[in-house]
């Protein structure tokens, strides 16, 4: 199967989920220095896996392998578990779906990364019930995966797709790494 070049999204739909990323479209998370028209995410792969769940490591040893070839090994400490996540959630879709595949693709450029992840679910991603203190249930088996990719990614958003009909889940990252974004800047420090 040919990868797309788009999937074909769905009406537009508003997200309750995330806010902050509302009416955002992964082909818009782009780098405003780009010239119009141009690609703002020139480095890309497509992988189509089976919705099992040996292709989440399938899907992250693929996302270390790339980010290496791109020269984004920096990103790769934190573009490996939101891979995991973002597959594993979709394997878990797809097989209610009674679905074959899933479908993964990473695009790239020197400042960032971009992962999306289609699965045949059109229901939206559900993120776990936060406690008290707005983190999930340490005892809960599950419920966390979206909780980190909210946390350590820039930003993350899904929409739906008519072709393929089902959903797409995506998240970006920056080149910056996370341990610089989750410290505190000190006067007179500087990276």
């Amino acid at each position: 199967m040919m990868p797309p070049s788009r999937w074909r999204r769905a009406a537009k739909r508003r997200n309750d989920i995330n806010e902050p990323n509302e009416d955002m479209r992964a082909d818009q998370v782009s780098d405003p220095g780009y010239p119009a028209g141009a690609d703002p995410w020139p480095l890309r792969s497509y992988l189509e896996l089976g919705a099992l769940p040996t292709a989440v490591p399938c899907a992250r040893l693929h996302a270390r392998h790339l980010l290496r070839e791109w020269g984004l090994n920096g990103l790769a400490e934190t573009t490996e578990p939101l891979t995991s996540e973002l597959v594993t959630n979709a394997v878990k879709a797809t097989a209610e779906q009674r679905q074959a595949a899933i479908r993964l693709r990473l695009s790239g450029d020197s400042a960032g990364v971009l992962i999306e992840v289609w699965d045949a679910d059109p229901r939206p991603p559900a993120p776990g019930a936060l406690g008290e203190d707005g983190l999930p249930d340490p005892g809960e088996e599950g419920g966390r995966g979206l909780f980190l990719v909210a946390a350590l990614s820039a930003r993350w958003d899904w929409y739906l797709t008519e072709e393929p009909a089902g959903k797409v889940v995506w998240c970006e990252l920056a080149a910056r790494s996370t341990r610089q974004a989750l410290r505190p800047e000190l006067p007179g420090s500087s990276d």
